[in-house]
């Protein structure tokens, strides 16, 4: 009788284990709103709790919000886990890294180091076509705050009205930037300003022409690397 309990056991064990850890794992809705009482335990302060309540976000899910991201180490940072915290940024993916190591607490940290400084050709150039892509994503309620420290952007430089606006009007700059510099490149204005070409560029849909005529470049600054294939 042994023989064919001990069997029947074990598996009614398995089965009840997978069933419990199918039972903890939080559904879409529960996951945001924990990642939102993490924000918002941060920004009060309280960097234990927001602590504890990233390391329950990582165990849920292989990849999450940036911003969750970047909130949840600011947190241990404040609870001086510095080597947690380049473990963790070490474990992003290439991408998110760039995009993490704008956070003037994580800047020079682990991975972010290397990152740290860029050396461009134009650098005032850079620091326009950064303000020019803040622009084009403020009227779409992104505020990239990261950005503005970075590159010391006042919000009085960033001048958003109409959606409308702001496209023809960063579609007319890069116009005449590409006259007088031709299609940029990253050895040029580096890796942020690129991601905001392509966004410019993207937004263009006024004049379909031009923006047509943008494609074979775009398509050569992703060969090169200089531009997220996924995004193209």
């Amino acid at each position: 009788m042994k023989t064919y309990l001990t069997p029947l056991l074990l598996c009614l064990c398995l089965l009840s284990c997978r069933k419990e850890a199918a039972d903890t794992r939080l559904s879409d809705e529960a996951f945001w709103r924990l990642g939102w009482r993490m924000i918002g335990n941060s920004w009060n302060g309280d960097y234990q709790t927001a602590s504890i309540q990233f390391d329950s976000l990582i165990g849920q899910r292989d990849s999450m919000d940036r911003q969750f991201v970047l909130i949840g180490l600011e947190a241990k940072l404040e609870l001086g886990k510095e080597q947690e915290v380049e473990a963790l940024l070490e474990a992003q993916p290439r991408e998110i890294q760039q995009q993490l190591c704008r956070s003037p607490l994580l800047a020079g940290r682990g991975p972010c180091a290397e990152l740290r400084q860029e050396t461009v050709q134009e650098p005032e150039l850079q620091r326009e076509l950064v303000r020019m892509f803040m622009d084009d994503q403020q009227v779409r309620g992104n505020w990239m705050d990261e950005l503005r420290q970075k590159y010391r952007i006042d919000s009085s430089e960033v001048t958003g009205t109409s959606m409308r606006q702001v496209d023809e009007r960063n579609r007319e700059q890069l116009k005449q930037i590409i006259t007088n510099y031709g299609f940029p490149t990253r050895q040029l204005v580096g890796n942020e300003a690129m991601e905001g070409v392509f966004y410019i560029i993207q937004h263009a849909d006024l004049d379909r022409a031009w923006q047509a005529d943008q494609l074979s470049y775009i398509r050569e600054a992703v060969e090169r690397g200089e531009l997220e294939a996924q995004n193209y």
